[in-house]
């Protein structure tokens, strides 16, 4: 069976999950696990982008992304205090990371996690996408169009689900045009730069507003850590971003 453009791609991106899971450690479990969601979510992007069919990417995969979103939002949180917050703290918090990364990427929920992404890998294989040229790049600009427009048409008072509803939908536009870019299909070089800033400045907002919110409930259940500064110095921060 011959694949298509798209095929190929995304079974390129379940491939280096696939290797990154196999090599992971506490040691390069940083760079690994954001290589590994970024992989996945172009993966999902994509298959959400131009099939549109939400059972296609598995569960287990959707679980396991999920059950990764604290892990990395302490990486961020780590990186951002890093200058910031005294040594014993980084170790407190280093240590509350380090023992989620264990219970996540023990041997068996690895071996789950490879499972289903070789199943899903086959499935991609059997199922070999294929789509026109003008049906990719059409498809593409259109959705990055109706973002700017939804940008556009933001109002200050826009609740962080919008902005970050809005955020997924740049991010989507990033993946499709590095696709269609990587794939020789079409020259998108601006609309990755344009997509990358939106999706990065909305993110930034996202990234604020979560840390609060972990940062408080660090601070309750560890009290000695005297983190009400650096929720106040981000609330301050969000404020300014969003007014």
């Amino acid at each position: 069976m011959k694949h298509s453009t798209l095929t190929k791609y995304v079974l390129y991106y379940i491939f280096d999950a696939i290797l990154l899971l196999r090599t992971i450690d506490l040691k390069n479990s940083v760079e690994h696990l954001h290589s590994i969601r970024v992989s996945l979510r172009l993966v999902r992007s994509l298959l959400q982008l131009y099939i549109g069919e939400p059972t296609l990417f598995p569960t287990p995969l959707k679980s396991f992304l999920k059950a990764t979103n604290f892990i990395r939002e302490l990486d961020v949180l780590l990186l951002s205090l890093h200058q910031h917050l005294s040594q014993s703290g980084i170790k407190r918090l280093t240590a509350l990371r380090n023992e989620r990364y264990n219970v996540l990427f023990n041997e068996e929920s690895k071996m789950q996690a490879i499972q289903a992404l070789d199943e899903f890998y086959d499935l991609i294989t059997n199922f070999n996408p294929t789509f026109t040229n003008d049906y990719l790049i059409q498809t593409a600009n259109k959705h990055y169009k109706k973002s700017l427009k939804r940008y556009v048409a933001l109002v200050p008072s826009a609740s962080q689900k919008e902005l970050h509803t809005l955020r997924i939908r740049f991010k989507i536009s990033h993946y499709a045009f590095d696709f269609l870019h990587d794939s020789g299909l079409h020259d998108s070089n601006e609309k990755i730069e344009t997509s990358k800033g939106m999706q990065n400045q909305l993110g930034e907002i996202h990234d604020l507003f979560n840390q609060i919110a972990l940062l408080e409930t660090l601070q309750k259940q560890n009290p000695s850590l005297r983190l009400k500064k650096h929720i106040a110095k981000r609330e301050k921060e969000l404020k300014h971003l969003t007014k």
